[in-house]
């Protein structure tokens, strides 16, 4: 069987940082590697490197959020339950009431980034 032209092989990478966009159309999701600081560099000077992105459908993204919670809820059954998601990025309420809040705002067909 031959790959579809449009196909890049697939590989694995770690990803500690994720930005998420959308538009009427699909959803963006650009996997990020936050590392420290380089030597000498300014302190709390991290430039995220992209190491994957991922676009897919609306229907998809919805089906992927539901599976990912499951999925965290299945590992807090068995290892324990985790931080809140507020604990661990200070403020992240917040943003999620700007997301919706731009979202609201904006006539179906305007996208927008993050």
């Amino acid at each position: 069987m031959t790959e579809p032209a449009w196909s890049a092989p697939m590989g694995a990478a770690y990803a500690n940082s994720v930005n998420v966009a959308f538009s009427q159309w699909d959803f963006t999701l650009d996997f990020q590697l936050a590392a420290p600081p380089a030597p000498g560099a300014e302190a709390g000077a991290v430039s995220p490197t992209s190491v994957a992105r991922v676009v897919m459908s609306p229907t998809h993204a919805k089906v992927v959020a539901e599976l990912l919670s499951a999925s965290v809820q299945g590992w807090e059954q068995r290892f324990g339950a985790l931080p809140d998601a507020e604990i661990l990025l200070p403020g992240l309420s917040d943003k999620l009431a700007e997301i919706l809040a731009a979202s609201s705002a904006q006539s179906p067909g305007q996208g927008r980034e993050d």
